[in-house]
């Protein structure tokens, strides 16, 4: 996930990568910036429209391995930018692993500062973004159904592994349990390189 934020402070030293593999992650960075940021996109944004952009990024997810999700999020509970959480509670136990092994999402704040594709990313995002672009990553168990994600925020979703089917719905007014719950805006079965962009308050349900 992308948000506005700070996108290129660090807070642990990456390994320098060659140059093949710098020209590649922007590249292919490039390419995933012109695919999400569109005149029809600010459009979706401006009306609050969810939309969903089926292989926007194809080249993004090869170049993150199960070696640096997982480094990413070692590093990262060093700096303390992990959180783990079942049904709504925090519930990080002894290490990061025993949470997602007893169905707890893992949430990496500041991704950028831990993966290089992430922070190619969010350095390519940034100038359109007034400056400032960051990422967030997320680790869903395959039996995870947490809460929703309400963002303040809009927010680009970008699918890294597996498939996840996503409803997006306006919050529900609260008047009671018996009120009908809002009709969904989207929902889409993400796959490996397609992106979603969820406007800030739209609640976005797994």
């Amino acid at each position: 996930m992308l948000r506005g934020c700070c996108a290129t402070r660090r807070q642990r030293p990456l390994e320098l990568p060659t140059e093949t593999e710098t020209d590649r992650l922007a590249a292919a960075a490039n390419d995933f910036r012109h695919a999400v940021l569109t005149e029809d996109i600010w459009a979706c944004l401006e009306a609050h429209r969810p939309r969903h952009l089926p292989n926007a990024a194809p080249q993004l997810p090869a170049s993150i391995s199960v070696d640096d999700i997982v480094s990413a999020f070692v590093h990262g509970t060093d700096t303390g930018s992990v959180a783990a959480h079942k049904r709504g509670e925090q519930y990080m136990r002894e290490n990061i692993f025993l949470s997602y092994l007893d169905q707890a999402s893992l949430s990496l704040a500041g991704a950028e500062c831990f993966s290089r594709p992430l922070l190619a990313v969010c350095q390519s995002l940034a100038p359109m973004l007034g400056g400032h672009s960051a990422a967030r990553l997320l680790l869903e168990p395959p039996e995870g159904s947490g809460p929703p994600l309400v963002a303040d925020g809009d927010l680009l979703l970008l699918q890294l592994w597996g498939e996840q089917l996503l409803t997006l719905r306006r919050p529900a007014p609260r008047q009671g349990v018996a009120m009908p719950r809002p009709k969904p805006l989207l929902a889409a079965e993400l796959r490996p390189g397609d992106a979603l962009i969820v406007p800030g308050g739209v609640e976005c349900h797994v």
